[in-house]
């Protein structure tokens, strides 16, 4: 005796496929089909949940300050200036990343490390390594050391040919 077998249309393309009466309750006809409703459902999850996650796109309060510290002393956020939150990929790890601020006419990047960080610093020392070989030179700057503001003036320093300001 076979077994009676369902007929369900598909909710992504619309094509009907047969099921068993006691299968599982599958919705779609193909695992092509399932993975549109999945990345579906993950695309409104960021969007309902995006404010809750300070991800990319989203600045820390380090950055927002630094932003406004670098407004202050003459450097607008342009080609010419800095960019933030700049992708790149490293080949050998096969990891992708973002550069919190990065001057590419001096090519000096400016890390700011949160609290997370502490739990990152041999990832963190790769990426460092992967971008020093591409020419970068990397400052990172620790949480204490941006409240305590001993970096200051390294930076400032560094950003002396673009702001024409005097070193410190």
């Amino acid at each position: 005796m076979t077994k009676p077998l369902k007929i369900k249309q598909c909710h992504i393309c619309g094509l009907s496929f047969t099921i068993p009466y006691r299968g599982s309750p599958r919705k779609t006809c193909s695992t092509q089909c399932t993975n549109k409703i999945l990345s579906v459902k993950r695309i409104q999850y960021i969007k309902q949940n995006h404010s809750k996650f300070r991800g990319h796109g989203k600045q820390s309060y380090m950055e927002e300050t630094f932003e406004k510290w670098l407004k202050q002393v003459g450097l607008n956020k342009s080609i010419k200036g800095y960019l933030t939150e700049v992708h790149f990929y490293n080949k050998i790890t096969k990891r992708h990343g973002f550069c919190d601020f990065v001057f590419p006419k001096i090519r000096l990047i400016i890390e700011l490390d949160g609290t997370h960080h502490l739990k990152r610093q041999a990832i963190d020392k790769i990426r460092d390594e992967h971008l020093q070989t591409r020419g970068w030179e990397v400052l990172r700057v620790t949480i204490k050391e941006y409240y305590n503001k001993s970096k200051l003036p390294l930076v400032h320093n560094k950003l002396v040919p673009l702001t024409g300001l005097e070193p410190i």
